[in-house]
């Protein structure tokens, strides 16, 4: 994904951060974390993970057993230069 940051809402961008931080990360621990930094519902979280996924910004790894993870995949330098 060559778009930048512009093609990524305020919100999206949050999500971003996240998983350029400490991912990969299950949708558990990003729902979790994204509820402590800005009160967000698991909902609301699991709906920006599929519009970045949508994006191709990010992949979901389909795990055979146990959560499925989630890992960046537009790079967060890429996504400044938008």
């Amino acid at each position: 994904m060559t778009e930048g940051r512009s093609s990524l809402t305020q919100a999206e961008w949050s999500v971003m951060e996240c998983l350029w931080e400490a991912g990969p990360l299950t949708g558990r621990e990003v729902t979790q974390r994204m509820e402590k930094r800005c009160g967000w519902s698991r909902s609301t979280t699991l709906t920006l993970l599929g519009r970045l996924e949508r994006k191709k910004a990010l992949e979901r790894v389909p795990a055979e057993k146990g959560p499925q993870v989630f890992s960046p995949l537009l790079r967060r330098e890429d996504a400044a230069l938008g």
